[in-house]
Order: structure tokens, then sequence, then C-alpha cells
């Protein structure tokens, strides 16, 4: 990898990080995308819970898919139970967009269900 590319890379990590997304929550600048309701309605998930897994939430890996970068996280839903969100940047309108919460299965989680 050039090192311009890693420099540019770099610099989108650290605008995707959890920090930064638990504060465009508190100011209104995270959004659901399309994918995110549908999941939530199939997983019996609520904008609460939502919520409270980004409040509660840690990073736990960042993904690069369609070459943009996004962050895994975990966190907690209201009844405290783990959920885990895929997070990403939408530069166009300089909000956060969650593309889907599910119940963390894997074994990179710490909690998993």
């Amino acid at each position: 990898m050039s090192g311009a590319a890693f420099l540019f890379l770099k610099k989108e990590v650290q605008i995707v990080d959890i920090k930064k997304v638990k504060k465009a929550l508190m100011t209104g600048k995270l959004r659901l995308s399309n994918h995110t309701r549908f999941r939530m309605d199939k997983r019996g998930y609520t904008k609460r819970d939502i919520i409270s897994c980004v409040m509660s939430g840690e990073k736990v890996e960042t993904q690069i898919k369609q070459k943009k970068l996004r962050i895994l996280i975990e966190g907690l839903d209201t009844d405290q139970l783990p959920m885990a969100a895929v997070i990403g940047r939408d530069m166009d309108r300089d909000h956060f967009v969650i593309i889907t919460v599910m119940p963390p299965l894997s074994k990179k989680f710490t909690r998993v269900i």
C-alpha cells in the first residue's frame, strides 16, 4: 500500500471511532439505514436498544467494505443483553449511519449470545 493511501485510510479510521459516533448520536447526526430498519423489525430491536448499544458500546474491529470504512461495535440493549452494530460514515451528509444491527454470535465478540 502506498504511503498516500495509508495516510488516507488512517485519516478515515480516525473519522469513524466510537467517541465520535456517541457524539453524533447526542447531536442528532446518527441515522438508521433502510437495511437497519428491516433488521430491527426482524430481530426485535428498538431505537432505544440501538441507543443503548451505542452508548455502552466498544469497538470490536474496523472493516473496509466497498472501499468504505466501518466499525463493528458491541454493547448492550435495553434488557442488558449483548448487541452488535456496524456503523459507517456518510461523508455527503456529514452523518454517521448504522448499517446493520445483530446479536453477537461469533467469537470475535467478548459477549456472545
